[in-house]
C-alpha cells in the first residue's frame, strides 16, 4: 500500500467516526424540541420528517423521539413557528425564496 492509499484510508475513517459520533449525538438533539400552544396540530412536522421522529401522542399534542436527524425541517415547515429547539425559536426559512421555480 503506498502512502497516498494509506492517507485516503485514514481520511475515510475519519469520516466515518465523525458521522456516527454526530448520528448518536442527534438523537438526543430531539428531545430537545418542543411545541407551544400556537400549534394548530396540521401535521406538516410529522409528514416532513425524514426518521419519523415526530408523532401524536393520544391527545393529539406533538411529541419528538430519539430518531432524530437535525435537519431542522420541522422548524422550517411550522406554518405557526411554534417549534423551539433548548426553548428558543429559530428564525425559518422560505425554500421558495432559493429555488427558482419553473
Amino acid at each position: 500500500m503506498n502512502k497516498n492509499e494509506n492517507k485516503e484510508i485514514t481520511s475515510i475513517f475519519k469520516i466515518d467516526f465523525f458521522a456516527k459520533l454526530f448520528n448518536f449525538i442527534a438523537k438526543f438533539i430531539g428531545k430537545s424540541f418542543s411545541v407551544d400552544n400556537s400549534c394548530i396540530k396540521c401535521g406538516k412536522c410529522i409528514k416532513n420528517c425524514p426518521k419519523a421522529n415526530i408523532r401524536y401522542d393520544k391527545n393529539k399534542n406533538i411529541k419528538f423521539g430519539n430518531d432524530c436527524m437535525a435537519c431542522m425541517r420541522c422548524i422550517h415547515n411550522c406554518p405557526k413557528h411554534s417549534i423551539s429547539y433548548n426553548n428558543k425559536k429559530y428564525d425559518q426559512y422560505d425554500l421558495n425564496q432559493y429555488i427558482k421555480i419553473k
